[in-house]
């Protein structure tokens, strides 16, 4: 009878366990993407965001996730994120499945 009740101790302790970890935040099967630059490490929703970084040079010096403009289509590097436009000094575009990584650089202040 003890062993009953420690193997149902331990099934319910298990269903506990993979329960409260289901509401741990883990993003890692997620569609987001790295954003870093100046000490700082984002992740970008892949499907609604983009990475800015600022940058001196070729050095990053810092990193925001932005919202990808409303009526955005298709790679946002030819329409709403082009290079020239906004600040906007290089912008690159990595297609993720049915999101892309986008990525822009601007110069820092």
């Amino acid at each position: 009878m003890r062993s009953m009740v420690k193997l149902v101790g331990a099934a319910l302790a298990m269903v506990a366990m993979v329960a409260l970890g289901g509401c741990g935040g883990d993003t890692t099967d997620d569609d987001s993407f790295s954003c870093t630059g100046g000490g700082v490490a984002l992740r970008c929703i892949a499907s609604t965001q983009y990475c800015e970084q600022a940058t001196n040079g070729s050095v990053a010096t810092g990193a925001a996730c932005r919202s990808i403009p409303a009526g955005c289509v298709g790679n946002p590097c030819n329409s709403c994120l082009m290079s020239g436009t906004g600040g906007i000094i290089l912008c690159s575009t990595i297609t993720l499945g049915d999101a892309r990584a986008t990525t822009v650089n601007v110069r820092s202040n």
